[in-house]
Parts: structure tokens; C-alpha cells; sequence
């Protein structure tokens, strides 16, 4: 693949840019933005963005995860200027994206490319031609064209459909064409709306290891939108947890998966690291442990004691029962990490024996209730 272009100076501004970042600066840097929709048809005004304030590294593959309503569209469209911030900044390599006038942004634009849910294909259009039309839109010379988009044809793998036509490709393959033609313009940054949403399983996993490739290969800096915490998992360095328009939580996947701090990225970690209680279960379990039977614990497993054979070390040691309720054992960006369930006897003795030996061995106990 071809070096990505500059930024430097290609922008026209109508107010001053900031001077570009330092190596390992931020290449995309939300500073206290705010969005609010006005009140409209009778309905309240929405804050659709509150005080955001995050750094996206060059390079990286950022996930951005909320439920429905938690204002990851809108934070996607304020990098790319479709929604301009009621307050605060966005910059872009140091450019203020609020700052640019309608020529800056189209500019802007074509620095970024855009990967959509539903695909957005152009149904008259063979594979060839979709994946062309920004090059086209940009007074690309045809000989170019052809070049750059057989390029991106091999790289995305669809070689055999470059006469097709959408009707006669799969969700997969449709979507497929989709990244390529985000990548015609060879952009900085690439942006991903839910982009694996309409998939099945596989096709998720095949596109989602696509676009860890792409990034590996043309070093374009990646921010996704999901709600899907496996997502997150398999491909993200970074990701940040979006609440009611507020950043709730954010750092480094495997810490953020390992130690979720916030009640909703615990909800979301629980369906993709065995870190949730069966159902049934769970709706036997109490806070108080008067006179419970069993208390029921947490163990976090990571980095080098991840595959610690503690369970075996517990019943050894402090000769106590242990029953395992449920648990998972998986890696997370190549490292090992784990969840394990356990229910053992609830006495206070033994519950703080167990806690005390699980910590000697570099591991995490919670208590999370107790069962009657």
C-alpha cells in the first residue's frame, strides 16, 4: 500500500489550526465537547453530548461503546463535521474541525473515510464502480482510478466480483466493498458506524479481522461505534464507555475488560468474559449472609497467574469445598484472561482465607453475595 498523505496545510481554514501534534499525540482529540439539539415537534431539547473530553492515538483501533440513545453517533459525526459541537472542540491532527469553512470540510472528508451499517452501495453500480466513486468525485484521472481500485479489490478479497453488481454479493461481501471504498481516498482516519451489526456471527469475525489487517497494513487510525462488547474484544486497543452522552470509563481494552470500574461496562464486560451469573442463579442470591450456606465469589484470572491452578490450591491449602458455578478462560489482545465463578462455605473465616490466598497468587476475589 501507498503512504498515507500529509494533513499539513491542506485544509483552507477560516480561523487559525493549532500547530500539529507531537509524535504519539492525539489524532483525534475531543476536548469538553458538548452537542444539544434544540426542543422540536413538541419534544424536549437533547443533550446529546456532554463535556466530552477524549484522545484517539495515531494508529490505534478505538472502540467507542454504548447502548441506544448513548450518543456514539453523534460523537462519530463530530469528527467528521456532521455535527458541530454546541460546545468545546474537535481537532483533527491539531485542525479544528468547528473551525473549517464548507471547502475545508470537504477537504476534511476525504481525509476520512466512512464504513456504514446498511452498506450504502450504489444498487446500479458493479463492485468496481462503487468502490471508484470518491476518486471520481475527486477529478481522480481514470488510469489512477483503475489502479488504486483493483488494489483495494485484492486487499478486501472480492477479485472474482469486480463486475458484480450489490444484488449478487452476500452481506459480507457487500460490506466488503463498503471498506474499500472507504480506503479509495487512502484517508487518515477511518470510521466505522456499526458496521458488523448486520452481520452474522462469521461474516462479523471475517470483517472485523479485515479491518485489524487494514490497520496493521496502512496504519489509518480506526474509530468504531458499537454496542457489542465483543467487537471491542476482538480487535480495539482502546476503548471508551459512553453513557447518557457522558464518557463513563475509557483506557486500554484488556485493563478496562480485567477491571471494569463502571456499572454499565460491568454489564457489558459480563457478556464476553464469563464474568455473569447464570440466571438462575442469580435471582437466588442475596446481599446479607446471615444465614446463607454459601457465599458466592468472583475470581479474575490475568497476565502471568491466568492459568494459575488455584481452585486446586484452595481446596488443598484451606481444605475447603469449592464448586464452580461458571467461568471462562480466553485471551484478550494475546493475553491470557479469565473469569471464574465459585461458591464456597459461607463463613467469614473461610471467605476472607480464600480472598487472602487468591490476592497471594496476584488474582482479584469478589464477593458477590451470598446464597441462603
Amino acid at each position: 500500500m501507498n503512504a498515507l498523505t500529509p494533513f499539513a496545510g491542506a485544509l483552507p481554514l477560516t480561523a487559525d489550526a493549532a500547530p500539529l501534534p507531537p509524535p504519539g499525540g492525539a489524532a483525534i482529540r475531543f476536548d469538553a465537547v458538548s452537542k444539544r439539539f434544540p426542543a422540536k415537534g413538541g419534544q424536549a431539547a437533547v443533550a446529546a453530548l456532554d463535556a466530552v473530553t477524549l484522545d484517539v492515538a495515531p494508529g490505534s483501533i478505538t472502540g467507542i461503546i454504548g447502548r441506544s440513545g448513548a450518543g456514539k453517533s453523534t460523537l462519530l459525526r463530530a469528527i467528521n463535521g456532521l455535527d458541530r459541537p454546541t460546545a468545546g472542540t474537535v481537532r483533527i491532527d491539531g485542525l479544528d474541525v468547528g473551525a473549517l469553512d464548507p471547502a475545508g470540510l470537504r477537504a476534511l472528508r476525504r481525509e476520512i473515510g466512512m464504513i456504514f451499517q446498511h452498506f450504502a452501495l450504489l444498487s446500479s453500480s458493479t463492485v468496481f464502480d462503487n468502490i471508484a466513486l470518491p476518486l471520481e468525485l475527486a477529478g481522480t484521472p481514470r488510469d489512477e482510478i483503475t489502479r488504486r481500485v483493483d488494489e483495494l479489490i485484492e486487499l478486501v478479497g472480492l477479485v472474482d466480483k469486480r463486475g458484480r453488481y450489490p444484488t449478487e454479493l452476500s452481506g459480507g461481501q457487500k460490506q466488503r466493498v463498503g471498506i474499500a471504498r472507504a480506503l479509495a481516498t487512502r484517508p487518515r482516519v477511518l470510521l466505522s458506524d456499526e458496521a458488523t451489526s448486520a452481520l452474522d456471527p462469521e461474516t462479523t469475525r471475517s470483517i472485523l479481522a479485515l479491518l485489524k489487517h487494514i490497520n496493521a497494513v496502512t496504519g489509518v487510525t480506526v474509530v468504531l461505534i458499537t454496542h457489542e462488547m465483543h467487537v471491542i474484544k476482538e480487535i480495539c486497543d482502546r476503548v471508551a464507555v459512553i453513557e447518557t452522552g457522558r464518557i463513563i470509563e475509557t483506557g486500554d481494552v484488556y485493563e478496562v475488560l480485567a477491571r471494569p470500574q463502571a456499572e454499565t461496562t460491568r454489564s457489558f464486560v459480563a457478556s464476553v468474559t464469563g464474568a455473569a451469573l447464570p440466571e438462575a442463579f442469580a435471582a437466588r442470591l442475596t446481599p446479607h449472609p446471615e444465614g446463607a450456606r454459601q457465599t458466592v465469589l468472583r475470581i479474575v484470572f490475568t497476565g502471568a497467574n491466568a492459568t494459575a491452578p488455584v481452585i486446586s490450591r484452595l481446596s488443598r491449602s484451606l481444605d475447603v469445598d469449592v464448586t464452580i458455578i461458571a467461568g471462562q478462560v480466553d485471551a484478550i489482545g494475546g493475553k491470557p484472561f479469565g473469569n471464574l465463578i465459585v461458591a464456597i462455605p459461607a463463613r467469614p473465616d473461610v471467605v476472607d482465607a480464600v480472598v487472602a490466598l487468591t490476592g497471594a497468587h496476584g488474582l482479584q476475589a469478589e464477593v458477590l453475595g451470598h446464597v441462603t
